[in-house]
């Protein structure tokens, strides 16, 4: 089911139940609702009932006008007053641990909670709220008795389809054509002496020796050496480790239940039969004061290892059907006495040596592990080589770009390792040469969804008048939430979520750019803000545009990515002139200090990109317009996402969302930040911290976490994408603290990405203004630029002034007024 959908009461306990048929009743228990049914939300329990007969339904008005019933999935939430109250029935607690018998929760313990029965501590329970949270829709993968086990896994549902659940996992099986038919999971097989009848499921086993199984059967935690074995159909067995050294094997049929009931089974024969083959007395199977009973009689041998375990169990089951020798343990005493841990190494040895062997043999089929789940595998420098391998192998099979940079980011990872540890300089080099194959490769990725999109094809239309200028301004960018989830490969595997809004700065907009036409065959580039200039005069130097640091990269990127001239090397620049009658030049100006974190350089190539297409008569839709900035932060190497240019070309507040996939085609959906008439520095407040963010390459390390599938890199771009979505709806419904609430939720989430986010100077700004700020967070990649401030009221605004004015970081820190600018991008003619 959707878990989404589920909210747990903040008080008593809470069940979850799904719609069923009435027939389905008598198996399981059934909530009786009595209010009408809200999806996902806590409701009273009118009753609860176990078991119960289609006249008990009728009787306690179980049954719906849409006759269904509504059945108990196992799931209780227990919020602190519930776990509070049940933890002082001390009475009840004494009356467990004197072993007179155990209550079952969900019959008498949820009755007494509904005054249907009277236990110890019965007027403390009676004050436990009860509710239930109705679904609209549950699979239920119900597991009764071993033969219902079998069965499932042999039936399509919809349990095993949303956990991507299929044969072979975990395992090496697929070596073994013959086994197809089987399901095989966690588990390494070393010999070709293995034969199956089907159905049957083999799990935490390693095969090593003979096996013969008849058919309809389990086979379950194995260990290596454990000698041959042979099960008649319907037979399932076990093997457990007992203690610090023995092991314990279980052999049972698949309809066994272990219930001193009329008709119990052991092996799938009636239980008095075998009694009597095995000739084990009474003293022998139960210790005095033991109920006798199949569960709790001893059966089991106990040995010092699983080879001896095995060949004794299975004398019980052979033609002469001999018990073992002593020691014996019953199945009761075998579950009490289960080391945990050994079980969990063993199993733990299996995945890694099954998933070795996948690697080795070119099988892997693991592509979303991390590099230290793979460093996990490995206890030896050839486990390391073997997944290097692995990974050479896959690369040489995999078309999915994406997926290619993965795995050239892994080998970098492993590549680095051995060079750190050798302290080998050419394997430094080698190291390298994979991390720039990754973002190579990244940016062969956002290149496919320009040709998917068919934005680099060129088409002319008219070109503007010697006399006439292009003028192009933009705003600038404020993020709240998402920021990250819209940068290559992350929204091309995953889809992006963003909140952000265009704003102008005390009244202008911050970043505007101006081209003309003139005579001289050559492009004349001058910044304003920089006070820089610089002539091109061919092609060549027109394509030395990957350097960042440089800050003519940027427009000289801008003229591949606009189609002005095309990505060739033997380009013939004085062609291009000629066709578009004289040279170009191009003059760009940012009223923001350097590092502010709007999206100056995203903001402003996608303005140079605009002017550019003008200029020369070449149409562009917005679309087409965002992806080809991307493009262009791909030329010049720096990466980046869509978020920065449509958050400033875009206008208003709005959430970007795209799906996954190299077209990124963002959907817009507007909001407000504040309703109309009210202006935003009532309660938000821009502040320029004067600080600069000095780190270098924070895009690479980021995406390179991502591409190394960094667990906390993957939640928080998760949560990040969640946050964005639920702030939107926050400003949907005037929620402004809880909207800033989540602004603070989404600066810790910018600050586990990247510790470099913040500093000491930016939190003692963030201590001084805390008890009148409900949020607050850097913008950008954060390290320095601007403050975005959410204060608790209009009073708090003026306080937040006060003090950082009054006192200020640095000289250059101050406030900034800002507007959202409802219109975006804009570019004139004149």
């Amino acid at each position: 089911f959707d878990p989404e959908r589920v909210a747990f009461s903040p008080r008593g306990i809470t069940g979850v139940a799904y719609p069923d048929d009435p027939a389905a009743a008598a198996g399981y228990g059934v909530f009786v609702v009595h209010e009408n049914p809200s999806a996902g939300q806590p409701l009273p329990v009118s009753d609860f009932l176990q078991k119960p007969d289609l006249a008990e339904l009728n009787r306690t008005n179980a049954i719906d006008p849409g006759y269904r019933v509504w059945i108990d999935t196992g799931i209780l939430n227990f919020a602190p007053d519930a776990a509070r109250t049940l933890v002082g029935c001390r009475d009840l607690i004494e009356y467990y641990r004197s072993g007179q018998r155990n209550h079952n929760l969900y019959h008498e313990i949820l009755f007494a909670l509904l005054t249907k029965g009277e236990l110890a501590d019965h007027t403390s329970l009676h004050q436990i709220d009860f509710s239930v949270v109705l679904l609209p829709y549950c699979g239920f993968f119900h597991i009764g008795r071993s033969r219902e086990l079998l069965q499932n896994y042999y039936t399509l549902t919809s349990a095993a389809a949303l956990c991507d659940f299929r044969n072979s996992s975990h395992s090496n099986a697929r070596a073994f054509p013959h086994l197809k038919n089987s399901f095989i999971y966690n588990t390494l097989i070393t010999t070709p002496t293995v034969q199956i009848t089907s159905p049957a499921v083999i799990e935490g086993c390693i095969l090593d020796d003979q096996v013969q199984l008849d058919g309809e059967n389990l086979l379950t935690g194995i260990p290596a050496e454990s000698g041959a074995i042979h099960l008649q159909r319907g037979q399932g067995l076990v093997v457990l480790p007992v203690g610090k050294h023995d092991w314990s094997a279980i052999v049972y049929g698949l309809d066994d239940s272990f219930k001193e009931d009329t008709g119990v089974t052991f092996c799938n024969r009636p239980w008095k039969r075998v009694r009597r083959e095995l000739a084990l007395t009474d003293n022998e199977l139960w210790p005095s004061g033991v109920e006798p009973e199949l569960w709790t009689a001893r059966l089991f041998p106990l040995r010092p290892n699983p080879h001896s375990a095995v060949s004794a169990v299975l004398r019980l089951v052979d033609e002469n059907r001999k018990a073992p020798g002593e020691p014996r343990l019953s199945l009761q005493e075998i579950l009490a006495s289960v080391n945990q841990s050994r079980l969990l190494r063993q199993s733990e040895e299996i995945a890694r040596r099954a998933r070795l062997l996948l690697w080795q043999s070119g099988q892997n089929d693991f592509p979303s592990l991390s590099f230290d789940d793979l460093l996990r595998l490995c206890r030896a420098d050839e486990d390391e080589e073997t997944i290097a391998r692995g990974l050479e192998r896959a690369l040489s099979d995999c078309r999915d770009l994406s997926e290619r940079a993965h795995f050239e980011y892994l080998l970098h990872a492993f590549v680095l390792r051995r060079a750190e540890q050798k302290n080998d300089s050419q394997l430094l080099q080698q190291a390298q040469a994979w991390q720039d194959r990754a973002f190579a490769t990244i940016r062969s990725a956002v290149s496919q969804g320009l040709i998917e999109h068919g934005s680099l094809t060129r088409t002319r239309g008219t070109i503007i008048r010697s006399d006439e200028v292009v003028w192009t301004v933009v705003p600038a960018r404020l993020d709240f939430a998402g920021g990250w989830s819209d940068t290559p490969p992350v929204c091309v595997d995953l889809g992006g979520a963003v909140l952000n809004a265009a704003v102008t700065l005390n009244g202008q907009y911050p970043i505007q750019v101006m081209a003309k036409r003139h005579s001289e065959p050559v492009i004349r580039i001058h910044s304003i803000d920089l006070g820089a200039g610089a002539v091109i005069r061919d092609g060549d130097e027109l394509m030395q545009f990957t350097d960042p640091a440089d800050w003519r990269s940027l427009p000289k990127s801008a003229f591949f990515a606009a189609g002005i001239v095309p990505m060739d090397k033997s380009v013939d620049l004085q062609s291009i002139f000629k066709e578009l009658g004289g040279g170009i030049d191009l003059t760009l100006f940012s009223a923001l200090p350097s590092g502010s974190g709007l999206g100056t350089s995203s903001i402003l190539g996608t303005g140079i990109i605009a002017t550019l297409s003008r200029l020369a008569g070449i149409p562009i839709s917005s679309d087409e317009l965002f992806a080809r900035t991307s493009y262009m932060e791909q030329l010049m190497t720096t990466g980046g996402g869509w978020q920065d240019q449509i958050g400033g070309a875009a206008g208003g507040v709005k959430l970007l969302q795209t799906a996954a996939g190299y077209r990124q085609e963002p959907i817009l959906s507007w909001t407000q930040l504040v309703p109309p008439g009210q202006k935003p520095t009532e309660r938000f407040l821009l502040y320029y911290t004067g600080y600069r963010r000095m780190a270098k390459n924070i895009l690479r390390q980021i995406v390179g976490r991502y591409l190394g599938r960094d667990r906390v890199v993957l939640q928080t771009l998760e949560e990040l994408k969640d946050l964005a979505l639920a702030m939107k709806d926050d400003l949907d419904h005037r929620q402004l603290d809880e909207f800033g609430a989540r602004i603070s939720r989404t600066w810790e989430c910018n600050k586990r990405l990247d510790n470099g986010s913040t500093t000491p100077e930016i939190e003692e700004i963030l201590n001084r203004i805390s008890p009148y700020a409900i949020g607050a967070k850097l913008l950008g990649a954060g390290g320095g630029g601007f403050l975005f401030i959410v204060a608790q009221d209009s009073r708090s605004a003026a306080q937040i002034r006060q003090i950082l004015e009054k006192d200020p970081p640095n000289d250059r820190a101050r406030f900034f007024d800002f507007a959202i600018d409802p219109l975006g991008i804009r570019t004139t003619v004149l």
